[in-house]
């Protein structure tokens, strides 16, 4: 998945000096471009006084695109002046991107902050690859959830999200960083609503930037002119007694009463029946690996074995216009591939084969994993799929600890990566 990027900030480049778009993707369009250059946030423009010097935020562009950005403090500004740079850092992306990552802009940075993707640099090139962003957003972080509710109450934070689902502008008073309470907002925000909004957690309020809700500082007042102009409703939270919120209604009291559950697995199942698509997220690869324990192979089948035989000779014959097709495996079910190293071994050597080869090794992998996932299902393969990401972890660990180590291996990995978490079928 190939997402456009850009960099927003203070440097001396050979078109001006100051704040400009000094670094984009080739295929970015000029229209996303342009309006990134007008949106960027300057100098003085993070709210610094919040103690939290980071900015996550999220809106829409003309083209229908998304911009999600982190904004951040980068330094001395290039030509001396007092404050420190004010850096952006963009991703532009489209609606596949945000499904896969259930429509949640937070999620989306995660990963590529994961990645290493939004690191900021003493130098900024004047090109930027797309970035490939690897996995995928679940549909609700119970977690995160569950700590705002408690620091901020229930009740208020269903209120937030009744009022900014009803289209309510948010200015949002509260001690210390909001990126918390902003990602607890989204995550019980239902799908088709997360679209419909725009946030910032920490840039200052700007007519150039205008946001359904954000942070502002402790001082602001209804009476002041460009809070007036942007109909901006405030919220008090570091002094909720002098908070009215409205009635709860529809959703609003659904997640009320779902919030005040001893967990939120009802709030995650109102969550996926309030979507009007399907929704495929992947679970944390820890739970998955503690939660199924692979059936030892005296508990497997004929059929298993049977199924097995046939899958791999299948897979085999699916490779075979490579040059080297891979060996077959014993006819044998998969669900004891963790126990017994023999039978890894020729699925361990073909992953090795494209960490290192790449080309057509990765496409090999890919017929072959595909075909195995179809056949034996998640159950099995999940635990196989997780012994490999435990490798990959070690390559680059491996590369991250050593300048000289191989990068192109490092990339292949990846490349494996996005083969064992693809869907059979998917391109």
């Amino acid at each position: 998945m190939q997402i456009p990027q850009a960099i927003f900030t203070s440097a001396q480049t050979s078109r001006s000096g100051g704040y400009q778009l000094v670094a984009q993707s080739p295929d970015m369009s000029e229209e996303d471009a342009r309006e990134l250059s007008v949106w960027g946030p300057s100098h003085d423009s993070l709210l610094e006084e919040q103690g939290h010097c980071v900015s996550v935020n999220f809106h829409f562009l003309s083209s229908g695109r998304a911009a999600i950005s982190r904004t951040t403090l980068a330094g001395q500004e290039y030509s001396g002046r007092t404050g420190q740079r004010v850096h952006t850092h963009f991703l532009v992306v489209h609606s596949e991107a945000l499904q896969r990552f259930s429509n949640n802009p937070f999620s989306i940075v995660r990963a590529a902050v994961a990645q290493g993707a939004l690191e900021v640099s003493s130098h900024v090139p004047r090109e930027l690859p797309a970035l490939r962003l690897l996995g995928r957003g679940a549909i609700l972080d119970p977690s995160a959830v569950q700590k705002v509710a408690t620091q901020v109450g229930a009740k208020a934070l269903a209120s937030l999200v009744q009022m900014i689902q009803q289209g309510a502008n948010l200015g949002i008073i509260l001690k210390g960083n909001a990126a918390p309470l902003f990602t607890a907002i989204v995550n019980c925000l239902p799908l088709k609503d997360r679209l419909q909004v725009s946030f910032s957690t920490g840039l200052r309020i700007s007519p150039r930037r205008p946001f359904q809700f954000m942070l502002v500082p402790p001082e602001a007042s209804p009476r002041r002119t460009h809070l007036r102009g942007m109909n901006m409703e405030l919220v008090n939270l570091a002094d909720q007694a002098a908070t009215s919120f409205p009635p709860l209604t529809g959703w609003g009291q659904e997640l009320f009463e779902c919030l005040q559950a001893p967990s939120l697995g009802d709030l995650e199942a109102r969550l996926k029946g309030e979507d009007e698509r399907p929704i495929d997220p992947v679970p944390d690869i820890r739970s998955r690996v503690t939660s199924r324990e692979p059936r030892g192979f005296d508990a497997a089948t004929e059929a298993d074995k049977h199924r097995g035989g046939v899958a791999l000779a299948n897979a085999a014959t699916m490779a075979e216009a490579a040059e080297e097709p891979p060996a077959i495996l014993p006819i044998r079910s998969f669900s004891n591939l963790l126990e017994e190293r023999s039978v890894t071994e020729p699925l361990d050597a073909c992953v090795s084969d494209a960490m290192t080869e790449g080309g057509e090794a990765l496409r090999r992998l890919k017929a072959i994993w595909h075909h195995l996932h179809r056949e034996f299902g998640a159950d099995v393969i999940d635990p196989v799929r997780a012994k490999y990401v435990g490798d990959i972890v070690q390559v680059w660990k491996t590369y991250l600890a050593s300048p000289n180590s191989d990068a192109t291996r490092a990339g292949y990995a990846l490349e494996v990566l996005e083969i064992l978490f693809e869907s059979p079928g998917s391109e």
